[in-house]
């Protein structure tokens, strides 16, 4: 069996380094983009909207194309170059910039107009700006920011307090940037104007990274309104709409829209419709628009083919129409296109595209419908408007069960409003108001369809109305699956019970100790086939049938699949199913008795193919009626891939497919052979390695060291608990001890970390600690600590200890401003330090390529840069002809072949070390031959100066210390 080739053509394929963990890919380079600091802003400023022809013509590329590629998934492929041609970026990272442009894409220009502009000159006839200066002492208008009642001035300033201390205005990333590019990057997404709004700091602060989504009042949430008034109506709890007990969040309703359009617009401009393969990564996130909160709690970074979510898609769409597009919000999006990104928001000129895209929804978030009856056409479009101002309804689609109500709006009436159904036996109509928006009751009778017409003198829009006969509860012989069972429990409220028991089928994920005194299991959870976690409820006190007297470890359902049969209920948000309605009173569990696979077969274990034929391999489970899982797996990529069972050919040698069952140990095996492929020396070098070996020595002493902490400048939230508080290498931690209330907490209002009665404090050093020093508040917070029961008696303690604790043992609290601790810290010097880099080829296959291709030369290339250099270019031979004085070339030999050492041809290089200034190089050594005119590359090995230390550690047992080699470089 081989495995993927290690070598690289230079030239040809670009290198990849592997070994460092800052490692960067040349071969998935991410876009560059333009990024401008504050002194690069404009500073002529058009402050004019663009006319309707000129947004037509920007969205003109469309108008060639197909319905079906102006819809859907499509359209937001056909959308992403049309906003990413000449987009200009803002760095995240130089937080100035993005503050200063506030000042005019964010500026309320009701509080804030042109005409009190100072800081340029402002021509009210052509309404443009010139000479404007950026953060000047006049630059400081009101912001129109998010999550803030529209008539509070003091907290809008665009100058005012950019940190969270006392709750100001800071940036907001609509698009939360741990969803997919959470970090640090040039510009890109992380400094998209078109989603990083000004906006409240604590509301902020709350909305964290959680979906945006409806609350559920029916359940327990927090409104931001309830520490700050004039932010509330923003709110943090559970989704009404996706059920489960994910956090969310809802803002205020004249902010819903806008977020909303922000959203679609972040799916529009970055994302991987178009499936290309490379060019994605923090700057050029993949992205898309999720209806379920599977991903509400994922982080990380995007790739091509692994996009990162947010949503909730039905809650996004209904308020794209509950809060329409605004004077602000266009005119914002017309200041960025014109005077700063060159690029727009295509939702908000044209709104109804969201539906064109992913489908409609209600207005309040629920029947969300996938069905696409529309397609984005930028000639005719309605401009900024929703559903074009004309006459309509809110939903033309609904479903209900028998019993159930609906209400259904109508809105942009041009005259008095008759609505009709098509058959009276499945649904009533009853008219609740009579004003130009007009809404009536639907209530659904019986089982079966029918349409609603509304009509407006010569306008008329329809909803057609699917009924339900009964609700589905399940049955012993066609169960519920989880997540049905899940969408019946999840509108209850809180101790709400189903009207009928349900019979479900899944997997038990663990249960709890079993009962002794009602001869039942406490509980289990449930879960679906997909083994989502998510998607699982509790079965509380379950009875196992056909199980009586005492139950055993035998009796475990653990990893079985069961049917389950009892009433759903909600208690205080945990979904469970309870009590039945036959003795015994607890739910029962009924375990399906398909037999377990003891075995798996392949129809063959031995094929050939050439690169680029494909051949099905079919798997059989042991005995007959077994279910398991496939999973399929290629030993070599290189050489043949596998998806489902469909093996393909790629590149010469041999490769193992392997099917195992997912839930049991079980795995067979086909040996697949593949030939045909044009052949490289790389096809000879599948089994060539790289390695690296770093040798020194140090020497310590120890020598007292005193460090001092403020408090007041640790970096702790207010009410912070005392965890891990690193004051130089001693480390602070809190206790409660005794105390039932308090932990011992950091408050901002006084800058002071607070010790409770019973409290407890603890220091610890690698090596002694001599003497803690503290700072206190005042008199009246000065007494009380102790060490062993003793009070210290002021605020100086002396000893000799790793380990020292400290109790308050006074009625009171103990307040502290800043603590200073002397302890003995290691110093270290090194003597010597040497890396050896090399490779190893076989003998065989150098004696191959070397009689196809001549191998002319042989050695290690050795680079000398920084991170930033490296990341400038995207080749090996890119770097190496731009800058050769930065590339030592040892040379070994010709095409003679090494000293063989184990059947290898084995080739090295030592470089040496000493001290110097420079820390921020890099040394990438890269093993090379030289076969027909070309280099090939084995692995290169990269590090930085700073990870040598560990490296040291891990590779030769000596504890090389990181101070220490901060200011090592390479001599050679």
């Amino acid at each position: 069996m081989k495995k993927k080739s290690t070598l690289i053509k230079l030239g040809a394929i670009a290198a990849v380094f592997t070994l460092n963990v800052s490692f960067i890919s040349f071969n998935n380079k991410t876009q560059k983009v333009d990024a401008y600091d504050a002194a690069s802003l404009p500073t002529t400023i058009d402050l004019n909207d663009c006319g309707e022809q000129e947004i037509r013509t920007y969205y003109s590329g469309l108008n060639s194309l197909s319905a079906s590629e102006r819809q859907g998934t499509n359209l937001l492929k056909n959308l992403k170059p049309i906003l990413s041609n000449n987009q200009k970026y803002y760095s995240y990272e130089n937080g100035e910039s993005i503050w200063k442009f506030y000042e005019i894409t964010d500026r309320d220009w009701v509080k804030s107009p042109a005409s009190a502009i100072t800081n340029g000159s402002y021509d009210a006839n052509t309404n443009i700006i010139t000479g404007y200066k950026y953060g000047s002492s006049n630059s400081n208008p009101y912001l129109h920011a998010l999550y803030i009642n529209r008539n509070v001035n003091n907290q809008t300033k665009a100058w005012g307090d950019h940190t969270q201390t006392n709750w100001g205005i800071n940036r907001e990333h609509i698009w939360a940037k741990s969803h997919g590019f959470q970090a640090e990057g040039a510009g890109g997404a992380r400094g998209d104007p078109m989603h990083l709004w000004a906006a409240n700091g604590y509301a902020n602060n709350k909305h964290s990274n959680y979906f945006f989504a409806f609350v559920d009042k029916n359940r327990s949430y927090d409104d931001c309104g309830s520490e700050y008034s004039y932010i509330s109506n923003n709110l943090k709890g559970y989704s009404k709409n996706a059920g489960g007990n994910q956090t969310v969040f809802e803002p205020q309703d004249s902010d819903k829209g806008d977020i909303a359009r922000a959203v679609f617009y972040m799916v529009a401009r970055y994302n991987n419709y178009a499936n290309a393969s490379s060019g994605f990564g923090t700057d050029n996130p993949n992205l898309v628009l999720v209806n379920s909160l599977s991903e509400n709690s994922r982080t990380g970074t995007s790739s091509a083919y692994d996009p990162y979510g947010m949503g909730l898609m039905s809650d996004l769409l209904a308020w794209n129409k509950l809060d329409p597009v605004d004077e602000y919000e266009i005119h914002r999006n017309n200041l960025l296109y014109k005077n700063y990104t060159n690029n727009r928001n295509p939702f908000i000129d044209f709104p109804n595209w969201a539906d064109a895209i992913w489908g409609t929804a209600n207005l309040d978030g629920t029947n969300y419908n996938s069905n696409i009856t529309t397609s984005a056409s930028p000639a005719t479009d309605p401009i900024n408007a929703i559903e074009s101002n004309r006459f309509g309804i809110s939903t033309h689609n609904l479903e209900l069960q028998v019993g159930e109500t609906a209400e259904i709006y109508a809105t942009n009436a041009s005259s008095n409003i008759s609505w009709s159904i098509s058959n009276g036996t499945v649904a009533s109509l009853n008219k609740i108001s009579t004003s130009n928006n007009e809404k009536v009751t639907i209530t659904a009778l019986s089982g079966g369809t029918a349409t609603i017409t509304a009509t407006s003198g010569s306008d008329s829009a329809t909803c057609t109305i699917t009924v339900g006969e009964t609700t589905n509860y399940g049955t012993a012989e066609n169960p519920l699956s989880v997540d049905e069972a899940i969408e019946l429990i999840s509108p209850l409220t809180n101790y709400g019970i189903t009207e009928k028991p349900l019979w479900i089928k899944g997997i038990v994920t663990s249960n709890s100790a079993y009962n002794t005194t009602y001869k039942n299991y406490d509980y289990a959870w449930l879960q679906s086939n997909d083994g989502s976690e998510e998607q699982a409820f509790e079965l509380y006190r379950f009875k196992l049938s056909g199980v009586s007297g005492d139950y055993t470890a035998e009796n475990s359902m653990v990893g079985k699949e069961v049917l389950a049969y009892g009433y759903g209920k909600n208690y205080n948000g945990t979904l469970e199913l309870a009590t039945c309605d036959n003795e015994p009173k607890n739910p029962l569990v009924y375990e399906i008795n398909d037999p377990e696979p003891t075995g798996i077969e392949l129809d063959q274990d031995d094929i050939s193919l050439n690169a680029g034929e494909t051949v099905t391999l079919t798997a059989t489970l042991i005995p007959n009626g077994a279910v398991s899982t496939i999973v399929w797996e290629s030993s070599d990529e290189s050489v043949a891939t596998v998806n489902n069972g469909v093996v393909t050919g790629v590149g010469n040698g041999q490769a193992i497919i392997t099917a195992r069952t997912g839930e049991y140990d079980l795995e067979t095996e086909c040996v697949v052979t593949v030939t045909g492929a044009s052949l490289t020396p790389n096809d000879y070098l599948t089994a060539s390695t790289t390695f690296a070996a770093l040798y020194g020595t140090e020497s310590s002493t120890l020598t007292l060291a005193t460090d001092t902490l403020v408090f007041a400048n640790a970096g702790l939230s207010n009410a912070a608990n005392i965890v891990d508080v690193q004051i130089g290498d001693v480390v602070l931690n809190g206790d409660r001890g005794t105390n039932s209330s308090n932990n011992p907490k950091f408050y901002t209002s006084d800058n002071t970390v607070r010790i409770y009665s019973n409290n407890t404090i603890t220091f610890e050093a690698e090596g002694n600690i001599e003497k803690i020093e503290f700072t206190y508040y005042s008199d009246t917070y000065a007494s009380g600590l102790a060490v062993n029961l003793v009070d210290i008696g002021g605020n100086v303690w002396e000893g000799s200890s790793t380990s020292v604790t400290f109790k308050n043992l006074s009625s009171g609290q103990v307040r502290i401003k800043s603590v200073s601790v002397t302890y003995n810290k290691g110093t270290y010097a090194v003597n010597a330090v040497s890396m050896e880099f090399g490779g190893k080829i076989s003998v065989d296959d150098w004696n191959a390529i070397n009689d196809e291709w001549s191998i002319t030369d042989y050695g290690v290339m050795i680079f000398r840069t920084t991170e930033e250099r490296i990341d400038s270019v995207s080749t090996v031979e890119e770097y190496y002809n731009a800058d050769p004085a930065n590339v030592t070339i040892v040379r070994k030999g010709s095409s003679v072949a090494p000293a063989p050492t184990d059947n290898a041809c084995d080739f090295s290089v030592k470089v040496n070390f000493s001290r110097t200034s420079s820390f921020s190089r890099i040394y990438c050594a890269a093993p090379f031959i030289v076969a027909g005119g070309n280099y090939y590359f084995l692995d290169e090995v990269r590090y930085s100066v700073n990870s040598l230390a560990s490296y040291y550690l891990t590779h030769s047992g000596c504890d090389l210390s990181t101070d220490a080699l901060t200011y090592l470089s390479t001599t050679n």
